[in-house]
This record gives C-alpha cells, sequence and structure tokens, in this order.
C-alpha cells in the first residue's frame, strides 16, 4: 500500500493512540505485532513494512517523524547506540511504561527535510 507522507504519519499515529488507550484501559502489556495485525484488520491499511512510517519512506533516513534529536536517529535504535522509543515500546516491562512509550510515538514531532 503505497502511502503519502499525510496518510502515513495520520495512521501512524491513530494506530499508536489507539494502542496507548487499550494497554491502559486493560493495564497490561501487549504484543506491539498482533496489535498492528489486529489494527489494519479493522480498516483498508495492509502494510508490507514495518509500519506505515516505514511503508511510506522505506528507508529509514527518510522517515517522516523525528525519532530523537537528530534525523539519522531511527526508531530502533538510535545514532549514539541506544535503544530507540519502538524498540523501547516492544521490550517494554510494564504496560505504565509501554503506554507512555505509545504516546510519545504517536506524537512524535513531522520532519520537514523529507
Amino acid at each position: 500500500m503505497k502511502l503519502t507522507k499525510e496518510q502515513a504519519i495520520k495512521w501512524n499515529k491513530r494506530m499508536w493512540t489507539e494502542m496507548a488507550e487499550k494497554i491502559e484501559i486493560n493495564k497490561s502489556l501487549i504484543d506491539v505485532e498482533e496489535f498492528k495485525r489486529f489494527f489494519c484488520s479493522r480498516f483498508p491499511c495492509y502494510i508490507e513494512s514495518n509500519c506505515f512510517l516505514c511503508e511510506y519512506s522505506v528507508y529509514c533516513y527518510e522517515c517522516p517523524v523525528l525519532w530523537g534529536k537528530k534525523n539519522e536517529d531511527k526508531c530502533g535504535i538510535l545514532n549514539d547506540g541506544t535503544p530507540g522509543l519502538f524498540r523501547k515500546a516492544v521490550h517494554a516491562q510494564t504496560w505504565q511504561e509501554q503506554a507512555e512509550l505509545a504516546r510519545q510515538i504517536a506524537n512524535l514531532p513531522e520532519r520537514k527535510d523529507v
């Protein structure tokens, strides 16, 4: 599914916001990949890549949102080698931590340079 930049950001925000809400309602950790499949089953939004943002950009350096302090930072690992927000959300130890990370991902700032 080819997405525009606006669609990718919109669907990313919607999915991660719903994920945070589900985590908070159930007060339990969730499997991020399983939730993504559930989310996409409800809408015509099949994605081949890891996420809506990846579906738009293909290459990490073209991601339309800013994952860290630098444009080179990525969702899985930051430029300095520390885990990125996505990796932290997948491996969160508490539901509270996972919900907070999901909200952060939902509200990442848009990059203007891509």
